[in-house]
């Protein structure tokens, strides 16, 4: 059976084998991303704990790198749930949403020859990214988001970290921009993040807090507790 897109274009999934093609992913994989694995199908997986994959699928005749990751689980199709995928697939155009088999997930791809050095990284960011900001919402139409997975997939917060590979790995993330998704979410308060070899730094607005190593998950968060209390006093000084 031949498999079509939705524009009726042949897709033809790549020889998981060791092809040179798989060869030259991995190796851009392994540069612009920590702890990425291969898996027995020929996929690959990072250190995010959402249900995600790296893959080469070809179409027509260009090679694609696509990933994917799953958003929520046990949903049912209603109208209401699928007007709200196609608005977030409208007005977020460089990932699809995707529904089927009682679950949602987002997928983006780019084709294999543009890529450019940070491209990888970006496109795997982007799409844990947008599985975890965009799960909520979503399973607001019922099911279960995967940013509230069983306590399998729980982040280590009172892990003594010593590197950057151990942050992201405790908090059950791949990249900066999925690490400053999840403390986020975790802390309630909107940060952004600065690291060196030595630390990590979060910053609540103007003001930051610099965390070297060994440090804890904990510690970022109680960090932000300490930066959002001097902003409340600063406000009701003045």
């Amino acid at each position: 059976m031949v498999k079509r897109d939705k524009n009726g274009a042949q897709v033809t999934a790549v020889k998981q084998e060791d092809s040179e093609l798989h060869r030259r992913l991995h190796r851009r994989l392994r540069r612009e991303l920590i702890g990425v694995q291969r898996t027995e199908r020929g996929t690959w997986t990072t250190l995010s704990n959402l249900p995600h994959e790296i893959r080469l699928h070809r179409q027509a005749v260009t090679d694609y790198v696509r990933v994917s990751a799953g958003m929520v689980v046990g949903v049912r199709p209603t109208k209401a749930l699928l007007t709200d995928v196609n608005m977030l697939n409208t007005e977020r155009a460089f990932a699809r949403r995707l529904v089927g088999g009682g679950n949602i997930i987002v997928v983006a791809e780019m084709p294999l020859a543009s890529l450019r050095a940070g491209d990888l990284e970006e496109l795997v960011s982007l799409v844990l990214c947008f599985a975890r900001l965009d799960a909520a919402f979503l399973a607001s139409h019922g099911g279960r988001p995967v940013t509230e997975p069983p306590v399998a997939l729980e982040p280590d917060v009172e892990r003594s970290l010593e590197s950057w590979h151990d942050v992201l790995e405790a908090s059950g993330t791949a990249t900066h921009r999925e690490l400053n998704v999840w403390l986020d979410d975790w802390s309630g308060l909107d940060c952004w993040l600065d690291r060196d070899e030595s630390s990590l730094t979060v910053v609540l607005d103007t003001t930051g807090q610099v965390n070297e190593y060994p440090f804890r998950l904990v510690d970022l968060k109680e960090s932000l507790e300490s930066l959002q209390e001097q902003a409340d006093a600063e406000d009701e000084a003045d």
